[in-house]
């Protein structure tokens, strides 16, 4: 479990407002895309919940068949298509947005509307305490104990560096769309090795 000072500290946490948003790992505040009538916040009571996208991911896929489809493409769009995929996952959520309406891009599953990317919480959030006013996250990642108890490692091995320490456990993580594979599920086992070099002498 990680409280919120850790998480803001070791730099997963960017608070806007009192939204608290993942930016961990691989994801930076994810921007998920629902069909617009399959959102689940909408209750729609016709169409069920259906498939959420990672925006930049879909614009890269939506790229990578427009480049192998369309055999007549110029050249200079090629280049272009392919400059704004390698930026993809650099977007703000408005911009990838509009690349998307640029592109026409709609639900690979049902060819549905998409809303506009909104930002996505990776973390499972729970209360701390008898009265529950503070706010933890069960840790998304395991290597963020490692740091938060360094001084005790640290001394454990009689002050001294370099340092190696290894950790296995469980981590949490909100996935868009967990399969049953080993990367998107919710709760996994991790096991991380990180070293520790004195910064002015790698020895």
């Amino acid at each position: 479990m990680m409280a919120v000072p850790i998480g803001a500290a070791g730099g997963h946490l960017r608070a806007i407002t009192i939204i608290v948003i993942i930016i961990v790992v691989v994801i930076i505040s994810c921007p998920a895309l629902p069909c617009l009538p399959c959102l689940p916040a909408l209750r729609c009571p016709v169409v069920p919940a259906g498939e959420c996208y990672r925006a930049d991911k879909l614009l890269e896929d939506t790229i990578d068949n427009m480049l192998t489809k369309d055999k007549e493409m110029t050249s200079t769009r090629r280049e272009e298509l392919r400059k704004i995929a390698a930026q993809a996952g650099a977007y703000k959520k408005e911009e990838l947005g509009g690349k998307l309406a640029e592109l026409g891009v709609t639900a690979p599953a049902t060819g549905n509307a998409l809303t506009p990317p909104f930002e996505f919480n990776l973390m499972f959030t729970t209360s701390i305490g008898p009265t529950g006013d503070k706010v933890g996250f069960l840790r998304p990642e395991t290597a963020q104990g490692m740091f938060v108890n360094f001084r005790r490692l640290y001394d454990y091995n009689n002050g001294r560096l370099p340092m190696g320490v290894a950790q296995i456990g469980n981590a949490y993580r909100n996935e868009i769309a967990p399969r049953g594979g080993l990367l998107r599920v919710r709760e996994f086992q991790m096991a991380e090795i990180e070293y520790f070099v004195a910064p002015d002498s790698k020895a």
